[in-house]
Formats: C-alpha cells, structure tokens, sequence
C-alpha cells in the first residue's frame, strides 16, 4: 500500500485541484523496494522504478500507468538478464502531475 500511501499524500498536497486514485482489486506483485525504487516520485506524476545498469544509456523506457507495471518489471528483469540497456517500468499514475514538472 506503500503507492497508495503516497498518492493520498500527493492528492492532498494539492488542495486547489482535482484529484482521484483508483485501486485494483486483482491481485498484484508488490515490489521489493530494497530492489527498486520506492514510491516517492508519485507525486511527480511518474517516475523510474528500475533503471539501465551501470552507465549503460537505455534502449527502451518502458511505462505503465496501473496495474500493467508488474508486465515492465518482468519486462524490464527478462531484458536486463539479456544484457540490454533499459530503463524499467517508469510508474506513470498522473499524466498531470507529470506534464507540470520541469525538464530537471
């Protein structure tokens, strides 16, 4: 619940503006966070869950917006045993939140 967690705290952050979070009711993997990164970009709108190892520039980003995170991260494990350059499952719950950042 950890996403949640952080997407409550993103909508409330933000009072002045609309704001919803869907959940799912299938069951889904929840991440080992010592192995990926933890849910604190949320509130960027989107943010790298796994990144290209070493110093390697990515071949392919790979997004999600839901529940489809979980197909990235098998994705992104089965691409990094391969020793292919990619970026890992860029969690995208607000294309708002996102589109209001800067290019930093």
């Amino acid at each position: 619940m950890h996403k949640v967690a952080e997407s409550w705290h993103a909508a409330l952050s933000e009072p002045q503006r609309p704001a919803c979070i869907v959940v799912s009711r299938q069951p889904l993997p929840t991440f080992d966070r010592s192995r990926y990164a933890s849910a604190k970009g949320v509130h960027k709108g989107a943010y790298v869950l796994a990144n290209a190892e070493g110093s390697k520039k990515p071949e392919v980003i790979l997004m999600a917006t839901g529940s489809e995170v979980s197909v990235c991260v098998d994705t992104y494990k089965k691409r990094s045993s391969r020793a292919r350059g990619n970026r890992g499952a860029g969690p995208m719950p607000s294309w708002g939140l996102f589109e209001r950042q800067d290019d930093a």
